[in-house]
């Protein structure tokens, strides 16, 4: 966890922000961010929302490695974090 928290402050996404994908609960957390998931248990927002929110504040998406991203973050930068790839956007800055 700490090497995602790590690589996403270095990328800009630090508070306020939000944390979706894998293991998003607990690395949210660590980095200070909120987290959102669009279904199974922790369902708590949608595709639309999280691109919403993508305008305003920085988003990441953690993916594991070998997965596609989720639709709305097929157009952010990436970066590998350990076995996963970060997917994430930082508005105002270009990525």
């Amino acid at each position: 966890r700490s090497r995602a928290v790590t690589e996403l402050h270095r990328r800009g996404v630090r508070p306020p922000c939000l944390l979706t994908g894998h293991e998003a609960i607990p690395v949210a957390f660590a980095a200070g961010c909120a987290s959102a998931a669009t279904a199974g248990p922790n369902a708590n927002t949608t595709a639309s929302g999280i691109t919403r929110t993508a305008r305003r504040m920085p988003v990441a998406a953690l993916v594991p490695a070998g997965s596609a991203p989720p639709a709305y973050a097929r157009g952010w930068a990436s970066a590998a974090v350990g076995s996963d790839l970060l997917y994430y956007v930082v508005p105002g800055t270009g990525s």
